[in-house]
Formats: structure tokens, sequence, C-alpha cells
């Protein structure tokens, strides 16, 4: 399977639809929109650090990994407030990382550099915003 294909741009708009609704219902579509920006931006960047050679980066999967790493940011700091356990975000983060390995591996051509550098800004950000709305 070509890495930008149908397939690539289906399984980013799933992930996107799912992802950006609950991060909205959260965050508010503002804070939404603007997560979602600095995380692509993250992703080109750690990227083109990473892989100057590659060429020019496809894709919004760096920008989906934003949004899901805030939403697990701003989730973890909600629980931890809360006293609820964070063993069910921990269980179904490691899911998805063990998941993005896998594919990585099958599909080497997937830009996992743009994945980090997505779901490490949007984390930062999920953080920051729950510290600053709970």
């Amino acid at each position: 399977l070509p890495h930008g294909g149908l397939l690539h741009v289906a399984m980013n708009m799933v992930s996107l639809a799912a992802i950006a609704r609950e991060l909205t219902r959260m965050i508010g579509p503002g804070a939404m929109a603007l997560t979602y920006l600095v995380s692509q931006i993250a992703a080109a960047l750690l990227f083109a650090v990473m892989q100057p050679q590659a060429g020019p980066m496809i894709g919004a999967s760096g920008a989906v990994f934003g949004l899901a790493g805030a939403l697990v940011g701003y989730a973890a700091i909600n629980l931890t407030r809360r006293r609820k356990t964070l063993t069910p975000l921990f269980r179904s983060v490691g899911l998805i990382l063990l998941l993005n390995v896998a594919l990585t591996v099958m599909m080497p051509s997937i830009a996992w550099q743009a994945h980090l550098g997505g779901g490490a800004a949007g984390l930062i950000i999920g953080l920051a915003l729950g510290m600053r709305r709970s």
C-alpha cells in the first residue's frame, strides 16, 4: 500500500473526525484548531530535521497525532485532578503506540518522525490547557 494514497487520506480523515470531535468538546473549536496547526508545524519541522534528504512530507497524520496527544494530556490532567486512575488512559496510549510501531515496520515509508513531532507538541499543549482550565 503506498503511503499517501486514498487509504492514507481515509485513515487520516476518520481519525481526525473521531479525535477532533472529542477534543473540540473538551477545549473548544479555537484551541482545537490552533492545536492542529501547531502540531502540523511541529510534525513537519521534526521530520525535516530528522529526514532532510527525504523530500516533502505528505499527509495530515502528524497533526492528527498532535490532536491525540492533546487529548491524552488534557485527559491526564483532568483525571488526576478528579483523583481517577490513569491506567485505562495509559493502556490506550500504549496500544496506539504499539500499532504505530507495527505500521511503521510494515510500511517503512510512514513518517514516524512527523507522528512523534506532532504527538509531542499536542501532548504539551494538552497538558498546558488542562493545567490552565482545571
